[in-house]
Formats: C-alpha cells, structure tokens, sequence
C-alpha cells in the first residue's frame, strides 16, 4: 500500500499550475488566436484523454496527488481501471506533453520576435517573464514536493524508481 499524499502538496502545486495555465491562456489570446485554439485543443486532451490512459490505472485515482489532484478529476469522468497497473508509457507521453503545453506560450513567444506568428507587446513580454517564473517554481514545487518523494515504482519520475535504478546500477 502506498502512501497517501497530504492534501497541503495537492493544493500548493495547483496554486503555482493554475495561474501558470490561465496567464498562459490569456498570453496566447491576447497575441495569436492560432496557439491560443492549439493549448486550449491540448490542455483538454491532458484532462481527458490523459486522464483516462494514466489517472485511471494509478493506485492515486480517487485520492490527493501532487498532480494537482487530477486523480479526483478522473474519478468525475472514468471508472477506475484495475486490469492492469500504472500505464508508463502513457504517463511518460503525458510528461512530455504537458510541459510543451505549459510552456507552448514561451514558444510563442520565441517565435514571434520574427513577427510572423504572433505580436507581443510590452506587456505579453512582462507576462511572459512572469509566466516562465511561475512555471519554474511550480516545477521546482512539483519535484520537490511530488516526484522526488513518490513510492510509486512503475513511474520513472518517482524516487522509488530512481532509486531502484541505482541500487541497480551500483550491483552491475
């Protein structure tokens, strides 16, 4: 049985994704409609289709996480899947995915200092400042608080997998 989560970890990793998520939104709305649709297309992906190939097989469905509680989101959306265990390579697609998301405002960003995809003002620059400070934090956070103290095993990102790695490595 793994450990539960404090919900304290939940909610301190949702208060640095939220706001990154909606001034990332508001960035892109405000300088180019076309990545504006593109992350709004990708973030409800994350929340459904990940939800359903990760959330559903985790042994979190249901509980505090420091995934910014998305195995409650699931629990709202799909039943619980326990034919099979946690789905890692749904979860390492999902990782990927979610930090080009985050940071396809930043994207955007680099992209338009050559004036053809978007137009950012003085403004979207400062907001972009602040964006890549809220999105570094609530990795850090993330790391902090989530991955590096995680028992479960089948992930890659857990500590109970970078540990199992060493002790392997060290016995080779």
């Amino acid at each position: 049985m793994l450990p539960r989560w404090p919900r304290r970890v939940m909610l301190l990793n949702l208060a640095l994704f939220i706001p990154a998520l909606f001034l990332g939104g508001y960035i892109l709305w405000q300088t180019t409609q076309l990545f504006f649709w593109l992350y709004i297309v990708v973030w409800v992906g994350i929340l459904t289709v990940g939800r359903y190939f990760v959330c559903r097989t985790c042994p979190y469905y249901g509980q505090d996480c420091p995934t910014y509680g998305w195995g409650h989101l699931t629990r709202l959306m799909f039943r619980r899947d326990e034919t099979r265990g946690f789905n890692v390579a749904a979860g390492v697609i999902e990782f990927a995915t979610t930090i080009v998301a985050t940071l396809l405002p930043v994207i955007a960003w680099v992209i338009g200092f050559s004036g053809k995809v978007a137009d950012f003002g003085t403004t979207e620059h400062i907001l972009v400042g602040i964006l890549l400070g809220l999105v570094a934090a609530g990795f850090v956070v993330h790391q902090g608080t989530g991955c590096s103290k995680c028992e479960l095993e089948e992930c890659p990102f857990s500590k109970a997998a970078q540990e199992k790695r060493r002790r392997l490595v060290r016995s080779v």
